[in-house]
Formats: C-alpha cells, structure tokens, sequence
C-alpha cells in the first residue's frame, strides 16, 4: 500500500506546489480532485490535450504519480447522467493519456421509483467501464450519497459485472452508515482498487489524522486480508470546509498517522 491525497485538501496551492509538497513528505501519488478554481476533470486546465504533456513531465520530475481523476459525475437522474458520461468519457481519454489508472465517479441519491435511479446508473457505469477497459483505465464508483451500504453497492455491483469497473471506499461514508469493514471488505475485496481515509471525532466531525476515533491499523489489517496492494488516500476536504487546517500540516499529519514504515503500511 502507498499513501496519497486528494487536491481537496489544497484548493489554493497551484500544481507546481502540489506535486513538490507531495515530494518532499514522501507521497508516492497525488488524487487530483481539481486545481484551483477548475474542480471538473474536463475544465482542468493541467488535463487538457495540449497542456497533459507538461503534466506527464511534471510526474516524472517528481516522481509523485497521479493515482487517480476524480469526476464529478453522478448518475442518479437523466440530466445528472448526461452531464457526467460526458465528464467521465474526457477523464478516461485524459487518463489513458497519462498512465493514470482510475477515474472516480459518483452514484449520488436515490430517488423514486429506486428501480430506475439503479438502472440508470449501471447502464451508465457498463457503458463507461467498456471504455475505460479498451483503454487500459477502470472506473470507480465510490461510496458515497446514498450508495455507502452493501446492499446499494451490491446491487450495482451485480449490475455491472465486467472489465474496468470497481469500488473506491471512502472508509468515513461506510463507517457512519453502520457498515463493518471487515463485511464489506470481504463482500466487496476484489473490486476495491482505491481507498479515501479521514480521521473524524466523536461528533462525526473531520479532524486532523490522529486526533480522532479512527484506528488506521484495524483498517489495513482487513485490507492486508484481502490483498489490497493500491493507494490510501487522505480526503482532506478543505475545499468544502475552509476553516479547516491548512493542508501541509494536514498532510504532515497523515504521513506521521500512517507512517510508510510502519508494519501495516507494505510496499
């Protein structure tokens, strides 16, 4: 397993710092959940075709990866749907583009009637996974919404059974729907491919790494059960609450929370 963070936790630092930052603590990738102002993949400047270049060259450089392009796109009513096959489909080319593995999407809310919201979004989610898989990149839906149980996902899952489809886990989503790890991970192993994690204090509310309830050992001993060989992102989500730490002593803490030295944080 390797650490990451989603660029949720830094809206104001430009790319140039990102991936520095994420070089000097020792990250082996970044998730990049917007730039600046540009939250969506497809108004990215760094993503777009005559700029990925440059941003190829700034991975290597730094030797930090992008793990992952995080979409937007939710599929939950027709016009939600629309708009975010067409974001997904620019992630995927983009990603194929940059060697990046996954692009993560949402399920968002259930509405009624239940049986055409599901429908939609596996319809959506199979099309989309068939591209992805021609060009070498999975797309992940993550729990997140309404989708944080086993049964919700389970019933995408079953729905869409095929090649570049899995689960990104937000361990924060399930763990306040009541969801074991341990049940999850062993219903749902082999699709997991990415994992966002957080610290949250009693209140449910987000913390600094380690000054909250969450065990960062108890979750990677269920996923060193499964076999779980990706990256462990922290969702720092100080674009959506301001007042939080600023992201280097949050990504400090993260690294010192989840030390890649440690004995249940194998590379």
């Amino acid at each position: 397993m390797n650490l990451s963070f989603s660029t949720l936790g830094c809206p104001a630092w430009d790319v140039r710092r990102i991936f520095d930052t994420a070089a000097r603590l020792g990250y082996a990738a970044i998730e990049l959940r917007g730039i600046g102002d540009n939250l969506d993949v497809d108004t990215i400047t760094e993503l777009l075709p005559a700029n990925r270049a440059g941003l190829r060259r700034l991975m290597t450089d730094s030797g930090v990866s992008v793990c992952a392009l995080d979409c937007s796109a939710a599929f939950a009513t027709d016009s939600a749907a629309k708009r975010g096959y067409t974001e997904t489909a620019y992630a995927i080319e983009a990603a194929a583009e940059l060697g990046v593995p996954y692009v993560r999407v949402f399920g968002d809310r259930l509405k009624q009637p239940e049986s055409e919201v599901y429908a939609r979004i596996a319809d959506n989610l199979c099309r989309l996974a068939d591209i992805a898989a021609r060009s070498g990149v999975t797309v992940l839906l993550e729990t997140h919404g309404d989708f944080n149980t086993i049964d919700r996902v389970g019933r995408i899952c079953d729905s869409v059974d095929c090649g570049g489809f899995g689960l990104l886990w937000d361990i924060e989503h399930t763990y306040k729907a009541g969801v074991d790890s341990g049940e999850f991970a062993g219903r749902f192993g082999s699709l997991v491919k990415h994992i966002h994690m957080k610290d949250i204090d009693r209140d449910g509310k987000l913390c600094l790494p380690g000054d909250g309830i969450i065990n960062p050992s108890e979750l990677t001993a269920i996923l060193d059960k499964i076999g779980y060989s990706g990256h462990v992102s922290l969702e720092w989500e100080k674009r959506w609450q301001p007042k939080l730490a600023e992201p280097d002593e949050a990504f400090s803490r993260y690294v010192e929370w989840m030390p890649l030295s440690s004995p249940f944080n194998l590379d």
